[in-house]
């Protein structure tokens, strides 16, 4: 140890017994922890004595024991933990106005920066599944290609894909050592695919399959014209044939109100049954056989119109995508019609 680090841990040393004795007595653990790395730091046994010190500041954060952590820190490779710690201790110094320490921390600071190492991690390419750590802390990507202060040792620069490690480097870091390492991370993707696998929140990367069931193509088809004169047979038909059973329907109704003021007679089969009617009813009569008569002859021509669309439907070919008709009856004004949907 130089004479000038001797001399201003011996005053570090003294401004800490300076702390009132009740402001490292409130914790006992804490005042036995501080104690005992103390004693540690005087045999110059620092790589045991910092623990202590950083458990006594954990337990009992104090401007004093972090000096003393700092003043540790310095003895070990752990330079830029050390230059850290001055730092906020400087800043602490400054905010409860102690220009005495604060004065010191400022000084071993400034005197520290320029012993540590940095190092610059160049990153080329750009990977989602890819992250770049430093031993066990993952850079951010505003820490790519910049130089950064690190503490002392060997330091393991690694690529990794979740928990698989891809591509290591390693670099010795000494005291005022300025290192670069480099990584493509697009070549490493190149040199480790992931096979169409996704990863998983482990790291390990299963196969996926994509199935594709009942595509349909967004190009237009053509329906071929039997098929849309198919279509319109079918609806027109089923529409007649309703409405000729609703005419007939309605015939029948009108009929049956007749009763005793209608008498049936034989003659000429104009309809079914011929009556002679009174003058009350016997426009009734003559509407019910003009309905049923209409009915009749639209209900035959929408069961021709149903077969030619069945027949149509079985001889025209049949296209990739299956046609799905939907059949309803929906309302209108003064009554009800059916409808049709689906692709034709």
């Amino acid at each position: 140890m130089s004479s000038s680090i001797r001399s201003t841990s011996v005053l570090l040393i003294a401004l800490a017994a300076l702390v009132p004795a009740v402001a490292r007595a409130q914790d006992p653990e804490a005042a036995a922890l501080f104690a005992a790395a103390k004693d540690l730091a005087a045999k110059g046994q620092w790589v045991d004595a910092c623990p202590k010190f950083e458990a006594a500041q954990r337990k009992e954060p104090a401007l004093g024991t972090l000096m003393n952590l700092a003043d540790c820190h310095e003895h070990t490779p752990l330079l830029f933990r050390s230059w850290g710690e001055w730092r906020l201790a400087y800043e602490q110094a400054k905010k409860a106005n102690d220009d005495a320490r604060a004065e010191l921390a400022k000084r071993r600071a400034d005197a520290l920066e320029p012993r540590l190492p940095r190092l610059t991690v160049v990153v080329k390419g750009m990977q989602s599944d890819l992250s770049v750590w430093r031993d066990d802390k993952e850079l951010d990507t505003a820490e790519y290609n910049t130089e950064l202060p690190i503490d002392v040792g060997s330091r393991a620069i690694t690529v990794r894909r979740g928990a698989d490690t891809l591509a290591t480097t390693r670099v010795d870091m000494k005291e005022k050592a300025h290192e670069t390492v480099s990584f493509d991370l697009d070549a490493v993707a190149k040199d480790h695919p992931t096979s169409g696998g996704a990863k998983t929140g482990d790291g390990k990367v299963v196969q996926t399959t994509t199935v594709v069931v009942n595509a349909v193509s967004n190009e237009p088809k053509s329906t071929p014209a039997g098929k849309v004169a198919a279509n319109i047979f079918l609806g027109v038909g089923l529409t007649a044939a309703i409405f000729g059973g609703a005419f007939m329907g309605v015939a029948t109704a009108l009929s049956a109100k007749k009763g005793s003021d209608c008498l049936q007679t034989s003659g000429p089969r104009v309809s079914p049954t011929q009556y002679v009617c009174n003058s009350n009813t016997a426009d009734n009569v003559a509407i019910a056989q003009t309905l049923a008569q209409v009915g009749q002859w639209v209900a035959v021509g929408g069961g021709v119109l149903v077969v030619t669309a069945i027949v149509l439907f079985i001889v025209v070919p049949k296209e990739k995508e299956k046609a799905t008709p939907q059949v309803g009856f929906g309302p209108i004004p003064g009554g009800a019609a059916m409808t049709f949907a689906g692709t034709f």
